[in-house]
């Protein structure tokens, strides 16, 4: 069993185009010789640079975009007081240590608690990478944003609409720098109401639930990879493709952008592997069979907590 996995694939003109404004394509485009254009897969530093540093922090980001990473991936959570706050977790216990919830801390209080794992630093706050984005260091960069779906949606939406705001004096500078992921079909009319023109994803495990989105314009998607290797996962990416919609990480055997807890190996990989085929072993078939299995699992149980 072979697999590809060519990191600079000409664009296929027969498929339908993208818009050139996402920015997980525009930013990764670019002319090859003889004037065939190109994309190089993108290194999403999924909570920042996760692998050495604590997740989900400002010292996280900064060593992803140093690393060379194109964007960073990162969650959402709201504090007692309102404030958007960067957490992957609803809990404190595993990044802090501390047996309690966002939702149960004001701001004041979560900027006192330090991660576990060193260097020993605080929660930042949306605002706060807002913030450093702009900064000419990690200008170049983009965001995705994982809204999670433990909060009230139409609170966390108009907050996050707020802080884009505040940060820039409006929401046009942004629309090409950050995506909003979104898990459930609620949050999609939330997007246009408080941020309305950024572009949207769906992140999920779940093929049915993911084509209940391509009936909105524009939509692209945010797949876990196994997944998309099972029947009714590749029959999915031929739907979309025929709608012209991007999903992440593939369209025509190409990887466009992959979330990586450790941007510095995956870049090194993609240097040193491009446009080469590669054996798959039993080993990595048999990972691939496990990862699919529970994804499905979650797949249902999720359906399930949010269709009640």
């Amino acid at each position: 069993m072979q697999e590809k996995l060519g990191t600079d694939t000409p664009t296929d003109s027969r498929s339908p185009s993208p818009s050139p404004d996402h920015p997980l394509l525009s930013t990764a485009s670019r002319v090859l010789t003889d004037g065939i254009v190109a994309r190089r897969t993108q290194a999403i530093a999924h909570r920042g640079f996760k692998v050495q540093y604590p997740e989900n922090t400002l010292i996280a980001f900064q060593k992803a975009i140093e690393a060379g990473a194109h964007a960073i991936e990162t969650d959402l959570h709201l504090s007692k007081d309102g404030v958007v706050m960067i957490s992957h977790d609803p809990s404190l216990k595993r990044c802090f240590g501390v047996e309690k919830r966002v939702i149960d801390c004001d701001l004041e209080e979560l900027k006192t608690y330090r991660t576990v794992k060193e260097p020993h630093v605080e929660m930042p706050t949306l605002k706060e990478v807002c913030e450093f984005l702009v900064t000419p260091e990690a200008s170049h960069t983009w965001m995705l944003l994982d809204i999670k779906v433990d909060n009230d949606a139409e609170t966390l939406m108009r907050k996050i609409g707020e802080v884009v705001n505040e940060v820039m004096e409006g929401s046009e500078s942004w629309k090409g720098r950050i995506v909003l992921g979104c898990w459930l079909e609620k949050y999609v009319p939330l997007v246009e109401k408080y941020l309305p023109g950024f572009p949207i994803v769906h992140i999920g495990f779940s093929v049915p639930l993911a084509k209940k989105f391509l009936k909105y314009p524009g939509c692209g998607f945010n797949m876990f990879w196994p997944l998309m290797q099972t029947k009714s996962g590749k029959a999915f990416l031929e739907e979309a493709r025929n709608l012209g919609r991007e999903v992440w990480a593939i369209k025509n055997e190409f990887i466009d952008g992959v979330c990586t807890d450790d941007p510095v190996k995956f870049l090194k990989f993609c240097n040193e592997f491009s446009k080469t085929w590669t054996e798959v072993n039993i080993t990595s078939f048999l990972r691939l069979m496990w990862f699919q299995i529970l994804a499905s699992c979650f797949a249902v149980y999720f359906q399930w907590k949010h269709s009640k």
